[in-house]
């Protein structure tokens, strides 16, 4: 219910309920239990039936590629391409049992050509799941599918058309209690008293339907776009809606022998809000629907909307043909897939230049900074490079040496000192106490050359335990200027 009191109005009712005469959204609580005397009333809660929906969704999604909520209690499927799994009768047995094992055990199941007969059926007293049996009306114009269904809709009541209310009382007014009086009405007619709503509403009763799970697309098409009803205000509901384009799309995709390259997200947004969108691209063409769902997911916690979504769509803007390997993740241990790294690695040097992947090659030199080097893969630099350190003997339970991270230009440095040895240094504009000091290092050469130099080097430790590798040049003669301290690195 919503509102307070015995005022309140029902929003939704069971099918026990339904059948004693309870009508959601039309009557009281007063009226309802004056139809039912011993029914129980549940406040509404807009979150719980939210979430409650999002996991039914997702359930349903297993068993078909495409999920769309219409509406609180209302989804509507993708049926095609079922004929390998037993056809749409089973898939209909399928999407029964798990709305009913997830607690939903009044759910109804039809399977038609167009979304305004499905729930017309499923509004009817009958068998939970049910098929529209195939066949054609003479001389609709509209299709197979849409001549079944408005045979199936020309005896049913009118009231069963989602139709704005005015239009519908109007419609009665007229006389028309059948939906096949509508259908049987001009075009002409209807589009001079009613507008396009009559024209809209002629094309439902003949079974001529728009909406449904996939409102945009088709086999060669590179765009899927999703409905939101009602809608989406949350990320897991975008995400939802983007994973179900996904399917669709990469199904397409895989029968075409394409991966994905790069991809755009388009969002339509509820009121007078014009759409936006956003791209994104893959390190590695793919089509595992799992990073392509966590890449949606990483482009939508970065966007901030003006309004809901009422639809999002899916648009490959680059597909390349299929190749072998798999999306992985280099920053986990368990991702040792040398050949896809191999392949991802020749995309970039492909795209960025030969240049753009570098490898560390070990430098035999006495300075710390010069010790290594980064070269273009694959390029030969050093005739005999000298061989890395050997590891330490566990039996002598010795630990590995701290590494020395380097800055890219070292860093002028104010240091206090005594006797020409550091006793504290400024860092963020605050001063530390170093607690140890290595003894001093000279170092000097390349007097060949333009990097000639002749410095002394301190690794100092400040009280708080940073290990800091400071420089200085060596003082020149009497009387000549002396320079200032720089920061090298540090140790970690």
């Amino acid at each position: 219910m919503v509102g307070r009191g015995s005022r309140a109005r029902v929003r939704m009712a069971n099918g026990a309920a339904l059948e004693a005469g309870v009508r959601p959204g039309l009557h009281t609580v007063a009226r309802a239990k004056a139809c039912v005397a011993d029914l129980r009333i549940q406040a509404w809660d807009d979150d719980l039936y939210d979430r409650a929906q999002q996991d039914l969704a997702a359930h349903l999604l297993e068993h078909t590629p495409a999920v769309t909520r219409a509406g609180l209690g209302r989804f509507w499927f993708d049926a095609a391409g079922q004929d390998r799994l037993g056809g749409e009768e089973a898939l209909a047995e399928r999407l029964y049992r798990t709305t009913v094992e997830a607690g939903y055990t009044d759910a109804r199941v039809t399977v038609a050509g167009s979304v305004v007969a499905a729930e017309a059926a499923c509004r009817l007293p009958g068998e939970p799941v049910s098929i529209i049996p195939p066949g054609a009306m003479p001389g609709c114009d509209a299709g197979v599918d849409a001549g079944v269904d408005a045979e199936f809709l020309a005896f049913l009541p009118l009231g069963l058309l989602p139709l704005d209310p005015e239009l519908h009382e109007v419609l009665q007014t007229m006389g028309l209690q059948t939906v096949g009086e509508l259908a049987a009405l001009t075009a002409t007619s209807l589009e001079l008293r009613f507008g396009a709503a009559g024209l809209a509403a002629r094309d439902l009763a003949r079974g001529i339907d728009p909406r449904g799970p996939l409102t945009c697309g088709g086999p060669s098409a590179r765009l899927v776009e999703l409905a939101l009803e009602p809608p989406a205000q949350t990320l897991d509901a975008l995400v939802f809606g983007a994973r179900a384009a996904l399917v669709t799309l990469l199904r397409t995709l895989k029968a075409q022998g394409s991966q994905v390259a790069r991809l755009r997200l388009h969002f339509k947004l509820d009121g007078v809000h014009a759409p936006t969108s956003r791209e994104a691209g893959l390190s590695r063409p793919t089509t595992r629907l799992g990073p392509l769902v966590e890449l949606c997911r990483a482009v939508l916690e970065r966007l901030t909307l003006p309004a809901p979504v009422v639809a999002v769509g899916v648009e490959v803007i680059e597909k390349v043909q299929s190749a072998r390997g798999d999306q992985g993740n280099l920053f986990r241990s368990r991702f040792k897939d040398s050949d896809a790294l191999d392949a991802a690695l020749s995309r970039i040097r492909a795209r960025c230049g030969t240049d753009s992947v570098a490898r560390p090659l070990p430098v035999d030199d006495h300075r710390p900074e010069a010790q290594g080097t980064w070269v273009a893969d694959g390029l030969v630099v050093l005739d005999n490079p000298p061989a890395p350190p050997p590891l330490p003997d566990p039996a002598t339970n010795s630990a590995l040496s701290a590494a020395l991270r380097l800055l890219e230009t070292p860093e002028g440095l104010r240091v206090r000192e005594s006797g020409g040895v550091p006793m504290s240094v400024q860092l963020d504009r605050r001063w530390h106490t170093l607690a140890a000091a290595s003894p001093v290092r000279r170092l000097s050469g390349g007097w060949w050359s333009h990097t000639s130099h002749m410095r002394q080097d301190h690794l100092v430790t400040t009280t708080g335990g940073a290990r800091l590798l400071l420089s200085r040049p060596e003082p020149g003669p009497e009387g000549s200027p002396t320079l200032g301290w720089t920061l090298i690195g540090w140790e970690d």
